[in-house]
């Protein structure tokens, strides 16, 4: 297990003994970190604006690159091949990174977008062609990996529950409107700032995307 802090290292931990292994040391406060698919090479996200890769066998770093103008709040490997690194900034934008040279492919941006906190994070689909962030408006934002479009703009449920402070929605997706959601009363969409997505394979082909906001509320969208 691979760790950042405030105090400018990461260190890597035995998930079986709970030891520390080693300390990688920064010369910023580390605000996010990823393995790479082979468990090889990990990718930090820093608060001068900067990303770094390391070698977890040495400890030592490989490359370096300050895509952003402002910190980086996450960072993740693709999952085709991780040949690419996705990662968010509070400068409003998102960037596809060459995970060979860390040098920028494309960026990821829309109007509306604006990233509310220093730990937002924004996530692959999985099989890498979409990318999921959310907005400090409330929205939750879609773009296409190969050309950059923003895809689609989550503002509101069309079909929704509550049940214990989390919402559970039926919501077009990157596909057309599900026809056996059921009839269920309609809570109120994020109305504060999307922290956080994730996203997981469904049952029967469908996706899912979970998405968390400052008043701890958890959306899925199919």
């Amino acid at each position: 297990m691979i760790t950042g802090s405030t105090d400018r290292t990461l260190k890597l931990w035995d998930t079986l003994s709970g030891r520390e292994v080693r300390t990688l040391r920064s010369s910023s406060t580390c605000n996010a970190v990823d393995f790479s698919g082979e468990g090889a090479t990990v990718v930090s996200g820093h608060q001068d604006g900067s990303v770094r890769l390391w070698d977890i066998g040495t400890g030592a770093k490989i490359d370096e690159s300050k895509p952003h103008a402002n910190q980086v709040t996450s960072c993740r490997f693709s999952p085709r091949g991780g040949m690419q690194i996705l990662t968010c900034s509070r400068d409003n934008k998102l960037k596809l990174l060459d995970a060979r040279t860390l040098q920028a492919i494309s960026t990821l941006s829309h109007e509306s977008f604006r990233v509310a906190q220093n730990w937002s994070r924004a996530t692959f689909s999985p099989d890498g062609q979409y990318v999921v962030a959310g907005s400090a408006t409330g929205t939750v934002h879609v773009w296409e990996t190969i050309t950059g479009r923003c895809r689609q703009n989550l503002t509101q449920h069309q079909v929704s529950a509550k049940k214990k402070g989390v919402n559970f929605s039926c919501h077009k997706l990157l596909r057309d409107d599900r026809s056996d959601c059921p009839a269920l009363p309609q809570p109120p969409y994020h109305q504060t700032a999307v922290s956080s997505c994730a996203w997981a394979p469904g049952t029967g082909g469908w996706q899912q995307v979970a998405s968390c906001d400052k008043n701890g509320y958890i959306n899925m969208w199919d």
